[in-house]
């Protein structure tokens, strides 16, 4: 089978929901998520979910994720952890949020402290 035919064949199955984001990057032997998702765009291929898809997982109404979601909206932790959840598990991809600890704390501190000096020396020229 040629490259071509093969890569028609995982994109149509990819566009019904038979494989997913991870498993096609596997098939074409692609090394990045990045490479995928070129392929997807070049063929025409939107990364999106409904609203109705995220409802069903969340248990919340459309409307309510519309808000929650939408620019003036405020959702809670729980929520947004509800959502990356379900789309980790239809992607494919698992990634963790971990604290920046004392030393990015501090390291940001220093950097601010030299920003503020930069200024302050700027200023009295």
């Amino acid at each position: 089978m040629s490259r071509t035919a093969f890569e028609a064949l995982v994109l149509t199955a990819y566009r019904e929901r038979k494989i997913s984001a991870a498993q096609l990057r596997h098939l074409l032997g692609y090394e990045t998520r990045m490479e995928v998702d070129a392929f997807l765009k070049k063929h025409g291929v939107e990364l999106e979910y409904t609203l109705e898809e995220l409802s069903d997982v969340t248990h919340r109404s459309a409307k309510s994720l519309m808000r929650m979601l939408g620019p003036r909206g405020n959702p809670q932790a729980r929520n947004l952890f509800e959502i990356v959840a379900y789309l980790q598990r239809a992607e494919g991809v698992h990634f963790e949020v971990r604290s920046a600890g004392p030393a990015l704390r501090a390291s940001r501190r220093r950097g601010s402290l030299r920003a503020k000096r930069a200024t302050s020396a700027a200023l009295n020229r």
